[in-house]
């Protein structure tokens, strides 16, 4: 499990560096403001990574800059969890294939999706953070620039039907099945998951947290994508707003002044990473998230 402490100590950080970001901006200093934009924004990257478990917390420091190789990482590890997805045998693609029917989770797109991200560097060669035009940046910023809402129903009568009707599928789909793949799998201890999936607190307790950890993703995965793509966004101005080239070809302080894309948006990219923080600091909080492990840890049933 991530070290909490840890976790909320490198947001603090990233909270930090873009708190002086927006000073230095304020006050003109448009190279310093820049470059802890990118280093709270990178550092925002590495805590989604952790906290997720791409990466581990002792890792951070060998990483550099580059969030593609970080992304790419993260999505070779889910890559990996789904091979069960691509598993052919008959008894086992009727169980995944019935189950996302009823989900409406298109797993064979998310496979493909996660393959093709993994090649966005190179979709992406011809993108120069120096020369970007306003144009180009505003249409970067308004694919993630959205707000993260909270569920447009959150009354306790809905979430109550929600429960009720995942209680059922929980008991009439998922447990006859099971059952029919014990003829394949004679391990399986059939009884205890009977005796489980009989009890209504179980399943009452079990619908409660698929509904919690389901808002948790829903949230996590838009606040990463903000992060994921700002990083990708500010991570060459790592060398590039410090250092003029030795040839004389580019001196940063020529070149990002107050009338460059990047600097005139700094206000919004400002607002975006924070905005992504705040989600992954609430959901750190959350009781489902300490939640789901102690459940995973209980006494199996009797």
């Amino acid at each position: 499990m991530v070290n909490q402490d840890f976790l909320n100590s490198l947001i603090q950080i990233a909270k930090s560096d873009l708190a002086a970001s927006k000073l230095l901006f304020t006050n003109g200093f448009y190279l310093q403001s820049t470059f802890y934009l990118q280093q709270g924004v990178e550092k925002g990257n590495k805590a989604f990574a952790i906290f997720n478990e791409f990466i581990k917390a002792d890792e951070i420091t060998h990483l550099g800059h580059d969030h593609i190789e970080l992304h790419k990482k993260g999505i070779n590890l889910q890559l990996d969890k789904l091979k069960i997805l691509n598993d052919d045998r008959t008894e086992v693609r009727e169980f995944i294939d019935t189950i996302a029917s009823h989900t409406n989770v298109d797993y064979k797109g998310y496979i493909k999706s996660l393959e093709k991200s993994r090649d966005i560097k190179n979709d992406w060669q011809k993108f120069n953070i120096v020369e970007i035009t306003g144009e180009e940046l505003s249409g970067l910023l308004e694919e993630i620039d959205f707000e993260i809402d909270e569920p447009a129903d959150t009354s306790k009568e809905t979430r109550d039907k929600l429960v009720k009707q995942l209680k059922e599928k929980l008991q009439g789909f998922i447990l006859p099945l099971v059952h029919k793949l014990k003829n394949k799998y004679p391990a399986i201890e059939i009884d205890e998951i009977d005796t489980f999936f009989l009890d209504d607190n179980n399943l009452d307790e079990l619908a409660h947290t698929m509904l919690d950890f389901g808002e948790y993703l829903r949230k996590f995965i838009l606040a990463f994508y903000k992060i994921y793509i700002l990083g990708f966004i500010l991570y060459p101005l790592v060398s590039k707003v410090r250092y003029p080239d030795s040839e004389g070809d580019f001196d940063p302080i020529e070149t990002f002044t107050a009338d460059h894309p990047l600097i005139c948006q700094q206000p919004r990219l400002h607002k975006l990473a924070s905005n992504a923080l705040e989600v992954l600091k609430s959901i750190i909080e959350q009781p489902i998230i300490k939640q789901w492990s102690t459940y995973q840890k209980r006494p199996k049933a009797v």
